[in-house]
């Protein structure tokens, strides 16, 4: 990703134009107040569909059989430690 580096009196005078090149372009500005840079204006994150959890799932990591046995010991031993809450206010 491109970064940029900006005045703040020039986001001041063209902020609809540098959000435009932030959504169109992907271009990051590091903004600069006093020779330092106070403030980054970049696009959001790319927001992931339901549709495409399956997909997004796929790509991560597996557990080996041996880390599975051990994942699955710790949720039992987690939920033998459990007690049942009879008043939520204590």
């Amino acid at each position: 990703m491109e970064t940029q580096l900006i005045k703040e009196s020039k986001v001041a005078q063209n902020f609809s134009a540098i959000l435009n090149q932030v959504m169109s372009q992907s271009i990051q500005f590091d903004v600069i107040h006093d020779q330092t840079i106070v403030a980054r204006i970049v696009p959001s994150p790319k927001k992931v569909a339901l549709a495409e959890l399956d997909q997004l799932f796929a790509t991560l990591p597996r557990l080996d059989e041996n880390e599975v046995d051990v994942f699955e010991q710790d949720i039992k031993t987690a939920l033998e430690q459990l007690t049942e809450v009879n008043d939520v206010w204590e």
